[in-house]
């Protein structure tokens, strides 16, 4: 069982069955994690705040990112009208301005099937939006060894477009 800062990978998830981030990530492959949160407009929705990592980053380091939005999961109620936490990050306008340079990769966690790392490409129908890859997603169990979500993230970078 894998485990971070002396703790087993379950605890961090005994609350909720479902947990979900966004990752977007530039060409220099900077990370922003915006975790959910409890929408009572949407029933989940991104959270007002993001966490980032620079590029260099160990597996470890990258690890230790996702874990960190994972646990801030549901840490707050979402506010649902005004800017997302990407548009308040670059000081954009609008989200299709947030994330025009930007690729996005989708992580949901649930109890019964682990990790999903969900690969996405720009949309075509609405501007700024994403499209699911879900012929290119990546399953890991939640079972999985040091390592694996680092990996399964990686690949998944190189598939998104």
């Amino acid at each position: 069982m894998i485990g971070f800062i002396g703790t087993d990978i379950r605890s961090w998830f005994t609350k909720y069955n479902y947990k979900e981030v966004s990752v977007y990530f530039n060409a220099d492959e900077k990370l922003m994690g915006v975790p959910c949160g409890k929408s009572s407009k949407y029933d989940i929705a991104q959270l007002d705040f993001l966490f980032q990592l620079e590029p260099g980053y160990s597996d470890d380091a990258l690890e230790v990112f996702i874990e960190k939005l994972f646990n801030a999961c549901y840490s707050k109620k979402c506010i649902d009208d005004g800017k997302t936490a990407i548009e308040k990050y670059t000081n954009a306008k609008s989200y299709y301005s947030a994330v025009k340079n930007l690729k996005l990769i989708i992580i949901n966690w649930s109890k019964a099937d682990g990790y999903t790392f969900m690969p996405t490409k720009a949309g075509k129908k609405y501007k700024g939006a994403f499209e699911h890859m879900t012929q290119d997603k990546i399953f890991v169990p939640c079972s999985c060894e040091k390592g694996d979500l680092a990996k399964s993230f990686r690949q998944t970078m190189k598939i998104s477009q």
